[in-house]
């Protein structure tokens, strides 16, 4: 089950990742995420996934497809420290998850 928090109280405003982030994670929960990117203010938005325990495919692509969306709203979203499991199927997928704060 993936988890996905906004924490506006963080400055910059954090979207915090945690549980599994895989197929069938991402099928289920990308709804609510869309949800939750409407109440963001604007500026920066920083992806936490220190607490995601399981990564795929699916659930890079989930990030890849929030950081667009988070562009093209106009916000500017940067990731803060990466769990090793979203690391590991990033880098099987050729994507840099660069830590950006």
């Amino acid at each position: 089950m993936m988890q996905i928090l906004l924490d506006l109280a963080a400055v910059p405003a954090c979207l915090r990742f945690a549980g599994s982030l895989t197929i069938a994670a991402a099928a289920t929960g990308r709804a609510d995420l869309m949800a939750l990117l409407t109440d963001l203010p604007s500026g920066p938005v920083q992806l936490d996934t220190t607490e995601v325990v399981e990564a795929d495919g699916a659930g890079v692509q989930l990030l890849v497809a929030t950081t667009r969306s988070l562009q093209a709203g106009g916000h500017a979203p940067r990731f803060g420290a990466t769990s090793p499991e979203v690391q590991r199927a990033a880098r099987a997928l050729g994507v840099v998850v660069e830590e950006t704060c």
